[in-house]
Order: C-alpha cells, then structure tokens, then sequence
C-alpha cells in the first residue's frame, strides 16, 4: 500500500514540475540564460516521473508477483535517483533565477513559474530522499528477518521454501472425486 502512495506522490511532484517548467520556457528551453539548468530540472523531471509511472503500473498489474526483482531495492534506487537529479536540477535552476543577472529583466511571470518548477523539484527530492531511506529500511528488515528465519530452521529446508519457483506445485489430483 505505501509503495502505491509513494508512487503517486512522485508521480504529482515530477509532473507538477514538467507542469510548470513547460509552461514558462516550453521548447525555447535554448533561450533562456543558463539554459543548462532549466534543462537539467526539465530532464530530471521527465525521467523521474517515467521511472515512477512504470513503478506504479508493474505495482498495480501485480508484475511483482512474478519477476523475481528485489523491488525494495528497485524503489531505493529509483527514490535516489529522483532525490539526486531533482536537487541538483531544482538548485542550480533556483540559484540561476535568483542571483543570475540575466534573469533580472525577465517577465514576472516567467520568473514565477520557474521559482514554483525548482520549488516543486526542490520538495519531489526531499521526498525521493524519503523514498530511498524507506525502500533501504525494509530492505534491511527483510534481511534481518531472513537471517532469523534461517538460523531458527533448518538452512536447506528454509532456504527450499523461500526460492523462487517459476512453477507453481502440484496440485492433489481429484479424479476420485465425485462429480456432483
């Protein structure tokens, strides 16, 4: 359950950011002063909210079940990459539109709705930062647990009933059954 709210919550922050930066510059992201920034927060935006959706819809089609991924791991690395480009991406875009001169005579609105973009990836990081440290704490419950789990049994017959099995088990026959 925390995992779909979690994905929801990166997916509105890089949106609301891919929101607000296309509004402002759209495709004259090459004309703006210290251009490389806007583009890095627009990048960071964009594969943020890719890597979340395609979380969210592995989540929700139950793919988890089957493909034998550590998804804790798959959400810590997914929660850092959105906290690392974000941040760097929302900052440096902050401090060029705050302390570049050549944003000084740049339209009011366009200013604004830049200041929301880095305040909006600045925030979409805090909580990828959440994210990972989340995803890496029940990474480490999990293999606490493991590591009780096996000294407390048997480690071939724990280790036998943990494996992944791409077949399910057999199932009791019912020919003997009566039909009706």
């Amino acid at each position: 359950m925390i995992g779909c709210v979690c994905g929801w919550c990166a997916q509105l922050c890089s949106a609301s950011t891919c929101g607000c930066l296309w509004a402002g510059v759209g495709l004259r992201a090459a004309l703006l002063p210290l251009a490389g920034r806007v583009r890095l927060l627009h990048l960071a935006a964009l594969t943020s909210l890719m890597l979340h959706v395609l979380l969210l819809v592995v989540h929700v089609t139950r793919l988890v079940d089957l493909l034998p991924v550590d998804w804790n791991k798959m959400g810590g690395c997914a929660g850092g990459w959105s906290a690392l480009t974000l941040a760097s991406g929302g900052l440096l875009t902050l401090h060029a539109v705050l302390f570049a001169p050549g944003y000084r005579l740049a339209p009011h609105q366009l200013t604004q709705l830049l200041l929301a973009a880095a305040g909006v990836g600045v925030g979409g990081a805090c909580f990828g930062a959440w994210l990972a440290a989340l995803a890496v704490r029940a990474a480490r419950a999990g293999c606490m647990a493991a590591e009780r789990g096996s000294v407390a049994a048997s480690g071939a017959a724990s280790r036998r009933s943990s494996a992944y099995r791409a077949v399910p088990s057999a199932q009791p026959s019912t020919e003997r059954d009566h039909p009706l």
